[in-house]
């Protein structure tokens, strides 16, 4: 990590259509710094008090650091950790802890000149084992460390109180965390390369949850939405709309099967009411279009154009679009 999450370390920019309740739920969360150059340009002490770094110093600079240099030296070839007072190297970033063979090893902490600390475990001059960092903004990794980022179980915590808990995988959320964002908005299941990907549960604040299969921080897949006004939606989805084949209930007790495209009805679908009235028909970019059979008691078959009802067919009618009506009756709705 270059004492850094540089990689979207808790932060997604996510989109999610709740449909009918909220339209749309935005969550950012925080910004990440990058302390990864700094990080590099110091990992090989040895390398950073040499004989160029004399040149345009003071003679008490030259000192100190020729001072700080046989202290490293002293360590090299060394099988055992030493603890040496604080190094100050020439971009302003200090150490002070245990070194082993002329590198970082064992336990210390390490500041940068921007404000951010570093106090855990080094291995071979690099962020290995556990640590935290506390970034000059206030937000803060503390978990596992190797290679200099993020790896293994560990917690972000954002100044704005927006906070990501679980696992990691060179710097981005990988596996199984939770996040909590500042607005009360939720989501606990995996991660793949730092996105929402495979099973999990997303809360808003507002009552509206989702619980199924996400791909590439999107909604996609198999899942149910919930909305606060207690509609429900079980099916396909796809780029976080309903899209395919589902079931939609309301609180009243209707209920529609079949499919939709971005949200809206589209194709052959069935609408029941809870009376027991029901209606099979065509539907487009969300309303009624085409033939459909109505049942409540009796059974008729109309003709609809925008959602509307232009008229019932009569024999004649029924016979030149008897395809239509007999594609209907086949369908089968789940």
């Amino acid at each position: 990590m270059g004492a850094t999450c540089s990689n979207s370390c808790c932060t997604n920019d996510q989109e999610i259509n709740s449909k009918g309740g909220n339209d749309k739920q935005e969550v950012v969360l925080s910004k990440n710094k990058s302390l990864k150059e700094s990080q590099q340009r110091n990992n090989k002490e040895t390398e950073r008090f040499n004989a160029d770094n004399d040149q345009g110093k003071s003679d008490a600079s030259i000192g100190s650091m020729k001072k700080e240099n046989l202290l490293i030296q002293s360590t090299i070839g060394k099988m055992q950790r030493v603890q040496l007072e604080e190094i100050t190297f020439s971009d302003g970033t200090t150490y002070k802890g245990e070194w082993m063979n002329g590198l970082k090893d064992g336990q210390g902490v390490l500041k940068w000149p921007s404000g951010s600390i570093y106090s855990g475990s080094f291995l071979e001059g690099k962020l290995s084992g556990k640590g935290k960092l506390i970034l000059e903004d206030e937000d803060f990794y503390e978990g596992e460390w190797k290679d200099d980022k993020c790896n293994g179980f560990g917690v972000y915590m954002c100044k704005n109180g927006a906070r990501y808990e679980g696992n990691w995988k060179n710097d981005k959320q990988h596996g199984k965390g939770k996040e909590i964002w500042q607005d009360g908005n939720t989501y606990e299941g995996f991660y793949n390369d730092g996105r929402k990907h495979g099973q999990g549960i997303l809360k808003f604040s507002n009552g509206t949850t989702y619980e199924g299969d996400f791909s590439n921080n999107e909604l996609e897949g198999q899942g149910t939405m919930v909305w606060e006004d207690k509609r429900v939606y079980k099916g396909q989805w796809k780029k976080s709309k309903m899209n395919g084949y589902g079931v939609l209930m309301f609180p009243d007790g209707r209920v529609f099967k079949g499919h939709f495209q971005d949200d809206k009805k589209n194709g052959v679908g069935e609408f029941t009411w809870n009376d027991g009235k029901k209606m099979i028909s065509n539907w487009n970019n969300g309303k009624q279009n085409g033939i459909g059979i109505c049942t409540n008691g009796d059974r008729k078959i109309g003709y609809w154009e925008e959602g509307k009802r232009t008229k019932w067919l009569d024999e004649q009618e029924k016979k030149l679009h008897s395809e239509s009506i007999q594609q209907l009756e086949l369908v089968k709705f789940l």
